[in-house]
């Protein structure tokens, strides 16, 4: 998905041909264009602080040119709300993914605040968490998300992969409530499978980092906890072909790492030691 350009100033009229649903002739609105097989575009108008947005009327829901254009919106205008008037029923199921509720005929989303609370440059244009370096504001037990939070990143990049999309926040007051020692060692991973096993059909594989590279070859996506030369770290990834996986949270601020398992592993891993938590 390439996002092709964006124009700050479309000026609605009648016979513009465009269906947004509660946005009339002579708003002016920011138009965002993706493409892909496909050509996309949407288009947000802000009053008092909430991000209308609509659809052109060859819109095709999907989630991933729909992922980049929330998170576009939230980027450029810091919106309290996002709301989309009257959706189609595709739309709706959508929407419903990406955190909106049922309000009357409409449909929205609030936007959480600890989004606020850190830099734009810690998500990517999809909405997934990159860089956990940048979030030292968000807090984790007894620490912090920079120097604790990798765990609850990577369920919370896995859920949204899956289209289980929750609020950091949840993410991470559900995780804390089975903190040791207020997470000095991180994350556990049995606190982290356990938590995961309520919302996706996840599995776990332990210890052999030769046979947490067999398991990951068969998976769709997962997290993968391993140690390199500064400590542990966990990472969620999904399958992007075949034997080539697209990993989040493994180098800070890194949008498009893609590789390899065997690969990753290589250059990333330094004991032979590894956990995966994963779906087929």
């Amino acid at each position: 998905m390439r996002f092709t350009g964006r124009d700050r100033a479309v000026n609605l009229s009648a016979g513009s041909g465009l269906h947004i649903k509660g946005i009339g002739p002579g708003h002016l609105v920011m138009a965002y264009h993706f493409k892909e097989e496909n050509e996309y575009t949407f288009y947000v108008f802000m009053r008092d602080k909430t991000a209308y947005i609509g659809f052109d009327q060859h819109y095709e829901p999907s989630e991933v040119p729909f992922d980049r254009f929330l998170t576009a919106v939230i980027k450029d205008f810091h919106p309290e709300k996002v709301l989309c008037k009257d959706p189609s029923k595709e739309e709706r199921k959508v929407l419903t993914k990406k955190l909106f509720y049922a309000r009357g005929k409409d449909m929205q989303r609030i936007v959480e605040p600890w989004r606020y609370c850190i830099s734009d440059k810690v998500f990517d244009p999809e909405g997934y968490i990159i860089n956990q370096g940048m979030m030292e504001a968000l807090p984790f037990g007894l620490f912090n998300t920079k120097d604790k939070g990798c765990g609850w990143i990577a369920a919370y990049n896995l859920l949204k992969i899956n289209g289980q999309e929750v609020t950091m926040e949840e993410v991470a007051k559900a995780l804390d409530k089975h903190a040791l020692l207020g997470h000095l060692f991180g994350e556990w991973v049995y606190s982290l499978y356990y938590y995961l096993k309520q919302k996706l059909p996840v599995k776990m594989m332990h210890f052999s980092k030769a046979l947490c590279v067999q398991a990951m070859k068969r998976s769709s996506s997962g997290i993968f906890l391993y140690v390199h030369k500064r400590g542990s770290h966990y990472v969620a990834y999904r399958r992007v072909g075949d034997n080539r996986f697209h990993f989040y949270n493994a180098v800070y601020g890194h949008a498009g790492l893609q590789m390899s398992a065997e690969e990753f592993m290589k250059q990333f891993t330094f004991l032979p030691v590894a956990n995966l938590i994963w779906i087929e």
